[in-house]
């Protein structure tokens, strides 16, 4: 499954309890982000979550440079298309209908990387 060509989940509605996305969203194109967390939602059951995780916003030229250096894996390192901050993320979640009041973020391995969860 591309998502970069088609961010559609081939599941009907209201299939999954959970939905993660873990070291994902960083290697989308920001559209292609909009339609498939817009289809996650459609793909959740009432009271489904979802869970994402990708590198702070801030942390990518930390990151790039420690491919460069061989400390992390340079291949992966430059498949990433867009660096995602939690607002951003808060915005994508709204646009695709979930509430704000059902939104949780934070950070995690010192602040180099950010989680969300979003309840429908």
């Amino acid at each position: 499954m591309d998502l970069e060509q088609e961010p559609q989940l081939p599941f009907p509605d209201g299939f999954f309890s959970v939905i993660t996305m873990l070291a994902v969203v960083e290697h989308l194109d920001p559209e292609s982000l909009v339609c498939l967390i817009e289809d996650a939602y459609r793909t959740l059951k009432p009271k489904g979550m979802i869970i994402l995780t990708t590198p702070a916003a801030w942390s990518d030229g930390l990151l790039r440079l420690m491919a460069r250096l061989g400390l992390v894996s340079k291949e992966e390192i430059d498949e990433h298309v867009f660096p995602y901050t939690l607002s951003l993320i808060g915005w994508y979640f709204g646009k695709a209908g979930f509430e704000m009041k059902k939104l949780r973020f934070g950070y995690f391995e010192f602040m180099l990387n950010l989680w969300a969860t979003a309840e429908r």
